[in-house]
């Protein structure tokens, strides 16, 4: 299992932790910009309305994609590993947290589509895309959904 997001922070982050606090966890870290040091925290709530470092406040319906590509997935089987190997993925089964559509393939040409909001339950989408040695996934959110990947696993056929 694998899953990440990226954050842009315009510096140079120097360590994360997680917090518990009444409303569930947050993800604190703490960013060095030039010389200065900032304690800042990831906010998941915020969807719509985003606010800089200025206070200027911008609100509206702002576009955004989630693209997460997984790393080349390689196993050991009975008759030894993978590597080199072709493989073909036949489903990934992922697990979201309030997420909206997505997209999962293998290469960008061959995406499935979900037919609706797959909210926060674990869901199988059905890949095609042929059969290749380096397999890597690719899951995205369509349109500005909200995407967050807790996890995804595969059904591979080893040719």
């Amino acid at each position: 299992m694998q899953g990440w997001s990226r954050w842009d922070t315009e510096g140079e982050f120097i360590s994360l932790a997680p917090h518990e606090d009444e409303n569930g966890q947050k993800m604190y870290a703490i960013v060095k910009r030039g010389t200065q040091y900032f304690l800042e925290y990831f906010d998941f709530e915020e969807t719509e309305s985003f606010e800089d470092r200025h206070g200027e406040e911008v609100k509206g319906n702002l576009e955004y994609r989630s693209l997460t590509v997984g790393n080349r997935f390689d196993f050991n089987t009975d008759s030894g590993p993978t590597i080199g190997r072709s493989k073909k993925a036949k489903e990934v089964w992922v697990r979201c947290l309030d997420s909206g559509r997505l997209k999962a393939g293998i290469d960008e040409e061959y995406m499935q589509q979900t037919p609706g909001p797959v909210g926060s339950e674990d869901y199988r989408i059905y890949v095609s895309g042929g059969s290749r040695k380096e397999l890597r996934t690719r899951i995205e959110s369509v349109g500005s959904d909200p995407l967050t990947l807790l996890a995804m696993t595969y059904t591979v056929e080893v040719n």
